[in-house]
C-alpha cells in the first residue's frame, strides 16, 4: 500500500473513533456529568429551577430550604441559567438573564444573596 494511502486510511480511522466518543458523551456516557449547585444562606426557601440543554430548553427544580444547598447534575447536557421566584435570574455564564442564555458547560457554584438594592440575586461563588 501507498504511503499517502496509510495516511488516509489512519487519519479515517482517527475521525471514526472520535466521532464514536463524541456520540458516547452526548448520549449521557463517558462520565460526563455536569453539576451545578445552589445554596440558600437566607432565612427563606426558594424553589429554584435550572434550565439546561442546548437552549435551556429543559427545566430541573427543587426547594432549597434556608441554610441548606442543592446540587443539580445534568449529565452531559450544559446549564444554561437559574430562576427562583423573587430572585434575580442569571445565566450560567454569569450575566442577568433575559430569557435567552447559551449553554456554558462547566462545574459551578452559586449562592442566593441579598445584594445592595434590596432584591435577592444569584451569586457566583
Amino acid at each position: 500500500m501507498k504511503r499517502w494511502a496509510k495516511g488516509l486510511m489512519a487519519c479515517a480511522v482517527a475521525v471514526m473513533v472520535v466521532a464514536g466518543m463524541l456520540s458516547f458523551a452526548e448520549a449521557g456516557g463517558g462520565g460526563i456529568n455536569w453539576k451545578t449547585k445552589d445554596e440558600n444562606p437566607t432565612d427563606q426557601d426558594h424553589k429554584v429551577d435550572l434550565q439546561y440543554g442546548a437552549m435551556g430548553q429543559k427545566t430541573k427544580s427543587y426547594a432549597i430550604s434556608n441554610h441548606t444547598s442543592h446540587t443539580f447534575e445534568t449529565g452531559a447536557e450544559c446549564p444554561t441559567a437559574l430562576t427562583a421566584p423573587g430572585v434575580v435570574g442569571r445565566c450560567t455564564n454569569g450575566s442577568e438573564t433575559d430569557g435567552l442564555c447559551s449553554a456554558i458547560c462547566a462545574d459551578s457554584t452559586w449562592k442566593i444573596k441579598k445584594y445592595d438594592d434590596g432584591k435577592y440575586h444569584f451569586h457566583k461563588e
